[in-house]
């Protein structure tokens, strides 16, 4: 299997670098979530769908020395990506895995924290991710997830055509591959069903100005996504350009706002 053409998103170089700007623009969040899961120095950390590895860097600067990362990835490309950055930076704490989540078996390990993000909603069978996740915690262990429970939310106001196909040809693409764009809604039970406690979750959403800084984060998915899209045949090169040019167009616009997708926030402790 050709991983990198298997990842519905791609791994070329500018999806790499709108996965930096995400991570960024959602960094206190997710700083913020680690702390209130308890995640501190000398944990034992598995980082699960790590892509090119941001979080796990921020993992490994985290739990320091005496702790360690352990990143799973479909993505050779994201994943040597990832052993540079931590090589540059001095991080011999970090350790990758390439892994396929839908089919292959689990390392053999129990963790006492576990991040993931975004992961579930490509998968086939994300219930089984659960399962996998419950039995590689310790006891006493926490897994924070945060998960889109609403992708069809996400709109322009006010609405344009062009954008509301974009959204719904996104949705199609992951389904077509196999995976759930709302998938986050269904997770808490099934952590439950693992015999996971839920400690919390929440829901979150934007709506945004083109002036806020989170505008970025939704919009610099429309580039590389209509290009990916394109590549899969789900939408024409022309429809492509038309997306483009809308969302220009209401990036420009000062009088524009949008509502992002929606993102489930979860922490569960076993």
């Amino acid at each position: 299997m050709n991983t990198e053409n298997e990842y519905v998103l791609g791994t070329h170089d500018a999806e790499i670098e709108r996965l930096g700007v995400q991570h960024r623009l959602w960094r206190h969040r997710t700083l913020d979530c680690w702390r209130r899961a308890g995640i501190k120095r000398g944990a034992a950390v598995l980082d699960v769908g790590a892509g090119p590895g941001f979080a796990s860097i921020d993992l490994a600067q985290l739990v320091g020395p005496d702790g360690s990362v352990t990143a799973l990835d479909l993505s050779a490309r994201f994943l040597a990506h990832l052993r540079a950055t931590a090589k540059e930076r001095g991080l011999d704490n970090v350790r990758t895995i390439e892994i396929d989540l839908n089919q292959a078996e689990w390392p053999a390990e129990n963790f006492d924290a576990i991040w993931c993000r975004w992961t579930h909603i490509f998968l086939r069978h994300p219930e089984q991710l659960v399962a996998h996740l419950a039995q590689s915690l310790k006891p006493g262990g926490r897994i924070v997830l945060h998960e889109y429970s609403d992708y069809g939310a996400w709109r322009l106001v006010p609405e344009i055509p062009s954008f509301n196909r974009f959204v719904a040809a996104v949705m199609k693409s992951w389904r077509q591959a196999g995976g759930e764009p709302d998938v986050g809604a269904y997770i808490p039970r099934w952590l439950e069903s693992n015999g996971l406690r839920i400690v919390s979750t929440d829901l979150v959403s934007y709506f945004l100005a083109p002036a806020d800084p989170m505008w970025i984060w939704p919009m610099s998915y429309v580039e590389t996504g209509t290009e990916r899209l394109t590549e899969l045949k789900v939408i024409s090169a022309e429809e492509a350009r038309q997306i483009r040019q809308d969302c220009d167009a209401a990036t420009r616009d000062a009088g524009m706002h949008m509502v992002t997708p929606t993102v489930i926030e979860i922490i569960a402790v076993r």
